[in-house]
């Protein structure tokens, strides 16, 4: 919570979000980098749990 607080831009409290505040978001080069970082942590688990369950299959 605390690194989000930090790194992703503030949206007004205006109480709709527009396009101009998601597309806000992605602009960031540190909230890309931990987009990048947090897709290939749920690629890796995916992909180890996959296996682990294909595998069992074949015991």
């Amino acid at each position: 919570m605390v690194a989000q607080t930090v790194i992703l831009p503030g949206i007004p409290p205006d109480g709709r979000t527009h396009l101009r505040d998601l597309v806000g978001v992605v602009t960031g080069r540190d909230a890309r980098f931990g987009m990048a970082a947090g897709a290939v942590v749920f690629i890796g688990q995916f992909t180890a749990w996959t296996s682990a369950i294909w595998m069992s299959n074949f015991r």
